[in-house]
């Protein structure tokens, strides 16, 4: 039995794709023999070649990839022992050409009592490679932040965990050759703080400002050396604290100096994406990440979620959202915006309603510039949508979400002869049905309006 995982993806200039990730074969919650797995597609989707990284009584997480001067590959994460996870725990580093064969590697050990729990990487503009991550002790106790710094020939310069409070760290940028951007979050022991970082040429904290809107950072794209696009898991700052953030922060001097959006679920869990941002002309931004995400269960839910994402402008206008799933348990991990305008997403599927094993299988989405799927050879092949209904099953109510491009909505629901037992007006992208004078059994939906939503499916009262 395998389970396998996506962590992501690049596309070179011919069109192809390579995409890490991992492979496991899970006996229990204990052991995960994980190897690490790389694979070249060509534009279409079809594998070119693929190619294990495999280190003997370790399990290998491969987290990011980047690909440098369309030659070579770099790819970082980091190994642990399979029978005693929290020890002899260490960084890796790897160089392939594209023809996936390995050029050049390195370890790098971390503490023995410490295990790493993320790690993310980003290339400087002189060609250094630098990590960010965070480390546990044993049973997920006392979380610190780690940054390193390598030379692209693998080489260490300097690898440093984290003091000041500071417990995670999810993104660094390199300023100049002596001012280093971090962001995360450090505790004063009474609340969590989520934080722009300045570190110093050793990594020393220099100064600290509290990020816009209270976000905790999840995914960055760099726009000029002293702006940014984010993404965030919450938008804690909104009184919908289910939404994913995005924030455009236009001077990294000047803090208030920013735009926000947000976008999510009410009464359900949206979450975004580490690599869930991504755009290469910055009028047709792409943000992502998973609807329905099964907070508490996570990987291995028994409930329906969908990959969504939604492309705005440089400023953060919803232009379009689309949703794709609601077949299986998806979780989205990556998005890239592909050469043709489009975009591509990719995560795992989990097909609950036909297995009990803890397996996964990767799942990847090629989009156009309009959100609309342009391979169809997927199996099983999964459906777009533009509005949502759940619970399904559900009992006394159900709600509709509505993709944003559509402010003006109706939905009717017919019985099993057809006829139309109620009809409601949607207005914005929410609305809920009250559903407890029907008696139980199975309902058609149908979601529409004048502007080209038409949505059909079936919803079953308990």
């Amino acid at each position: 039995m395998n389970d396998e995982t996506i962590t992501d993806v690049v596309q070179d200039s011919n069109g192809n794709y390579y995409c890490i990730g991992s492979r496991g074969n899970i006996v229990s919650s204990e052991l995960d023999y994980s190897v690490g797995m790389v694979w070249k597609l060509d534009w279409q989707g079809n594998v070119i070649d693929s190619s294990f990284i495999i280190t003997p009584d370790k399990a290998t997480k491969l987290t990011s990839l980047d690909l440098i001067d369309n030659n070579n590959l770099i790819i970082s994460g980091y190994i642990y022992d399979t029978l005693y996870p929290f020890y002899k725990n260490s960084i890796v580093l790897y160089k392939l050409d594209l023809q996936l064969e390995i050029i050049d590697n390195n370890l790098f050990h971390i503490e023995d009592t410490l295990k790493v729990m993320y790690c993310r990487q980003e290339l400087t503009y002189d060609n250094e490679i630098l990590l960010t991550g965070y480390v546990v002790g044993p049973n997920y106790q006392g979380a610190h932040g780690f940054v390193g710094r390598f030379f692209e020939e693998m080489e260490s310069l300097q690898f440093k965990i984290l003091d000041d409070g500071i417990w995670l760290s999810v993104g660094i940028h390199k300023l100049t050759d002596s001012t280093y951007f971090l962001a995360g979050a450090s505790t004063n022991l009474i609340y969590t703080v989520f934080s722009y970082m300045y570190l110093d040429s050793i990594f020393q904290l220099t100064d600290e400002t509290g990020i816009p809107e209270s976000l905790n950072p999840y995914g960055f794209k760099w726009d000029t050396d002293t702006s940014f696009y984010l993404t965030t898991n919450l938008a804690t700052g909104t009184t919908n604290i289910h939404d994913i953030g995005m924030l455009y922060q236009k001077d990294i001097y000047d803090i208030d100096d920013y735009v926000f959006n947000s976008w999510g679920l009410i009464d359900t869990f949206d979450i975004a994406v580490n690599h869930g941002l991504d755009y290469l002309n910055k009028d047709s931004i792409f943000f992502s990440g998973t609807t329905n995400f099964a907070f508490g269960q996570d990987e291995f839910a028994n409930v329906p979620s969908w990959y969504s994402i939604v492309q705005t402008d440089s400023l953060l206008n919803v232009r379009w959202e689309r949703f794709y799933g609601g077949d299986a348990y998806y979780i989205q991990r990556v998005t890239i915006a592909t050469n043709d305008g489009g975009c591509l997403l990719a995560g795992e599927r989990y097909d609950y309603q036909n297995t009990t094993e803890l397996e996964r299988d990767i799942y990847i989405l090629k989009l156009n510039s309009e959100g609309l799927l342009t391979n169809t050879s997927e199996k099983p092949q999964v459906q777009m949508h533009e509005a949502l209904v759940f619970p399904n099953p559900g009992t006394d109510y159900l709600k509709v979400r509505v993709a944003a491009q559509y402010p003006q909505s109706i939905f009717e629901l017919y019985n099993i002869n057809g006829n139309k037992i109620l009809s409601e007006k949607i207005t914005g992208r929410w609305g809920r049905v009250e559903t407890t004078f029907l008696p139980t059994g199975t309902y058609v939906y149908k979601i529409y309006n004048q502007k080209g939503l038409f949505e059909t499916g079936k919803w079953v009262k308990q």
